[in-house]
């Protein structure tokens, strides 16, 4: 017989409170300008959002990578 109460009281504060906005998942969750989305999703939406991947050393920059779109015709410049 399976437990009718797991999950039925409300979270409405600490790390289960918060869930990703994509696909779900409670951990990995980046929270940062209030994205909402897990480590995964964010690295599959990154191009179209417009991240840059930056490398340092020295306070110089050695690689500027930008993210190469899957779809180029959801990026609209």
């Amino acid at each position: 017989m399976p437990n009718k109460l797991w999950r039925t009281h409300p979270r409405n504060y600490g790390k289960d409170s918060k869930e990703c906005r994509v696909c779900g998942a409670r951990q990995g969750l980046i929270t940062k300008y209030e994205m909402m989305t897990c480590r995964r999703c964010f690295r599959e939406q990154a191009p179209h959002i417009g991240f840059v991947k930056v490398t340092y050393s020295n306070n110089k920059i050695i690689n500027h990578i930008q993210f190469q779109p899957i779809n180029k015709q959801i990026i609209i410049q």
